[in-house]
C-alpha cells in the first residue's frame, strides 16, 4: 500500500502507466506526450468539501474542456487538491498518435483522497490504471 505521494512520485507513476501502455500498443516512449483531462463525477457516490472545491474551482469546463496539457501541467492539475489528496482513480488511455507526439485521455475521479486509500494499488502506481 502506497502511503506517500508527491508530485515527483505522481509523475513517475504516470510515466510507469504510459510505459505499460507503450508495451501493449507498441509506441515509442521518446515521443512528446499530451494529455486531455476528462472528469467522472460519480454522482452515485458521496463527495466531501474538497471534492466540491476541486470540481467547482479546478476542474471546470473552462479550465479543461478541449484543452491539451503537457506532462508537467497534467501533474500540477492532478496534484492540486489540498492536504495531499489525489483523484481516487485515474484511467489512462491513448487517443491518437502522430510522428512526434501521443495524445492520452486522462479520465479522473472527482473524489480526492489520501494516498493510502487510492484505487489501483495493485498496479504499483496508484491511482493510475492503463486502459488498453
Amino acid at each position: 500500500m502506497i502511503k506517500h505521494i508527491d508530485k515527483e512520485v505522481l509523475r513517475q507513476f504516470l510515466l510507469d502507466t504510459i510505459k505499460e501502455l507503450s508495451v501493449a500498443k507498441g509506441f515509442s516512449m521518446e515521443k512528446n506526450f499530451k494529455f486531455r483531462i476528462t472528469t467522472n463525477l460519480e454522482s452515485n457516490k458521496k463527495h466531501n468539501s474538497i471534492d466540491d472545491l476541486m470540481r467547482l474551482v479546478m476542474y471546470t469546463e473552462k479550465n479543461i474542456k478541449n484543452r491539451e496539457f503537457d506532462l508537467d501541467a497534467t501533474i500540477r492539475m492532478l496534484s492540486a487538491a489540498p492536504h495531499s489528496r489525489y483523484p481516487l482513480w485515474v484511467n489512462i488511455s491513448m487517443i491518437e498518435e502522430d510522428e512526434s507526439e501521443i495524445l492520452f485521455d486522462v479520465e479522473i475521479s472527482l473524489r480526492f483522497r489520501l494516498p493510502k486509500t487510492l484505487f489501483n494499488q495493485e498496479t504499483g502506481h496508484p491511482p493510475f490504471k492503463a486502459i488498453i
